[in-house]
């Protein structure tokens, strides 16, 4: 059984996908940088990181849940040589790291979106929230 997750703190999905699945008691979500209006964090893959960070964790706040709960971490990012440091960066100042979670980074040519260079898969650990 899956159930989707909304926030109300994302704009709603253009496309033919969820922005959050949970599905026993694991979340699975992709995020990028688009702030709740719509429109792009910025140009820089710094302020891109942290905004797709803040939305994974405005999902995580629809269960009471944090992001000590994330598990594993899928990265896309384009320009991978030249975007990691700032990346990580971002990364270290908002995931928990009492262990970080699980995690993969991949250079990717282009995103759909125009201008997104970083996109983020979650997997969370949510026992006893279905």
């Amino acid at each position: 059984m899956k159930k989707e997750i909304v926030s109300n703190k994302l704009e709603p999905s253009g496309g033919p996908f969820s922005h959050a699945i949970l599905s026993g008691e694991y979340l699975f979500s992709t995020q990028v940088g688009l702030k709740p209006d719509g429109t792009l964090a910025g140009p820089g893959i710094y302020e891109q990181t942290v905004q797709t960070i803040q939305n994974m964790k405005y999902i995580l706040d629809e269960l009471d849940r944090t992001l000590d709960d994330v598990v594993k971490v899928t990265i896309y990012i384009i320009h991978l040589k030249d975007n990691l440091a700032e990346m990580n960066r971002a990364y270290r100042e908002l995931m928990p790291n009492n262990p970080f979670p699980a995690r993969a980074c991949i250079e990717v040519v282009d995103m759909v979106d125009e201008g997104v260079l970083v996109e983020m898969e979650f997997t969370a650990h949510i026992a006893g929230k279905e």
